[in-house]
């Protein structure tokens, strides 16, 4: 599904072009939402499953005050694998952090979400992976920070666009832009409703924390990525009119 692609692509890192953990991380625990519900864990431990008070579908568009048990039951699992962080392979690492952003992202706390998203890059092999990694979380998070508007995301994104590595990163902008000019909300709301709300209601919404964290991902493209869309391609499109010498 394109629309899955592009966002894990935006949360995670360059889709396809850049193979990294993170995105198989979050396609590979949120396959099914009962998985892990039994598991046995340790005294003390964080939960591997957390009930949504909604249907997937309803959770795409409920207000942040309905996700809040499930953001925090979220935290404190991430919490626990931060501090074992020094046992996560790179890999884990990778994923753990974005997971992490991903959170913050949802409540508001920008920095923290920027600070995550830096650590993941710092752990990739590639350039492009070090540039792109999370752009469209950095982007949305540093506009929220500023307290901008259409015009100053357009800004941001054709500066940091133009900051990059051009010969390293050109073919997964031009991927990320095609991705992104394809987003559609429909298509995300189908998505959820065909899959999600399917496999949630057979295990009468206790799902995984894989699951839930794809869910929180698909919230984040339709709540966040798809309404500023226009300012992004714009700001992107400038970058690459710049690039390729005004063609």
């Amino acid at each position: 599904m394109i629309l899955l692609k592009c966002l894990l692509h935006s949360v995670v890192v360059v889709a396809a072009l850049v193979v990294q953990p993170g995105r198989a991380a979050i396609a590979q625990t949120a396959s099914s939402p009962a998985d892990a519900a039994s598991a046995p864990t340790s005294p003390g431990a964080a939960p591997l499953s957390v009930e949504l008070p909604s249907r997937p579908s309803d959770m795409l568009v409920a207000p942040i005050e309905v996700w809040r048990p499930v953001l925090r039951t979220l935290s404190e699992y991430l919490d626990e694998r931060q501090r074992g962080i020094s046992s996560l392979t790179i890999n884990e690492q990778v994923a753990l952090h974005i997971h992490r952003a991903l959170v913050f992202q949802s409540q508001q706390d920008w920095g923290a979400a920027l600070q995550s998203i830096a650590q993941a890059r710092a752990l990739q092999t590639n350039e492009s992976g070090r540039h792109l990694a999370g752009l469209m979380n950095e982007l949305l998070a540093r506009q929220a920070q500023l307290g901008g508007n259409a015009a100053s995301l357009r800004h941001l994104t054709r500066e940091r666009v133009l900051a990059m590595p051009w010969d390293q990163v050109e073919p997964s902008l031009l991927a990320l832009r095609e991705q992104l000019a394809a987003m559609e909300a429909d298509a995300v709301k189908r998505y959820v409703a065909a899959r999600m709300d399917l496999s949630a209601d057979v295990s009468k919404r206790k799902v995984s924390l894989g699951f839930a964290l794809q869910l929180l991902a698909v919230r984040f493209q339709l709540q966040q990525v798809i309404p500023q869309r226009s300012a992004l391609l714009v700001g992107l499109d400038d970058a690459l009119r710049v690039r390729s010498g005004g063609r």
